[in-house]
């Protein structure tokens, strides 16, 4: 998805799979510029750089029971990592070297690693809810708040109520 409104930043929201195909591209360098199954992060990274794109954000599924979010900001060469769960909110070193690789081939420079604002989680089941909170806020500047980890139901009601109007 991709959001573009007068006086905020280009950015696109991707889906899950967007960090497993990048990973693959890792592991295949050779294949990644030029085989037809990585075009969609190759088509990606190139309106990142050339500035059709500011910003990208999607969700990364760890160890199949936990979700973190990340923001790759090519305006200010960061990537932003937040973990629910995490208090340092420290990127593990598997991501980061996938991230590092990608975000370098694209534009050639190193991305600074940032902590993304991100509600600490309270329970074992709100991690998704408050990731794509943390995403809104981040890509809101400052219109949108991140919500009281400790009211994730409200927050989880709130959100089906959008869908359902």
């Amino acid at each position: 998805m991709d959001l573009d409104c007068e006086g905020v930043l280009s950015v696109a929201v991707e889906g899950t799979w967007f960090f497993d195909k990048i990973k693959e591209g890792e592991k295949n360098p050779d294949e990644y510029g030029t085989h037809k199954s990585f075009r969609w992060p190759h088509q990606q990274g190139h309106a990142l750089i050339t500035g059709i794109r500011e910003q990208i954000g999607f969700l990364i599924n760890l160890n199949r029971n936990h979700w973190v979010a990340v923001v790759l900001d090519f305006t200010s060469s960061t990537i932003w990592y937040g973990d629910s769960l995490a208090l340092e909110n420290k990127i593990p070193n598997d991501i980061s070297c996938v991230l590092d690789w990608w975000t370098h081939f694209h534009s050639g420079h190193i991305f600074e690693h940032k902590p993304l604002p991100i509600s600490m989680q309270r329970d074992g089941h709100s991690c998704s809810l408050l990731l794509w909170n943390a995403l809104v806020v981040f890509f809101s500047a400052g219109k949108h708040t991140l919500l009281d980890a400790g009211k994730a139901a409200d927050g989880r009601l709130e959100v089906f109520l959008r869908i359902v109007e």
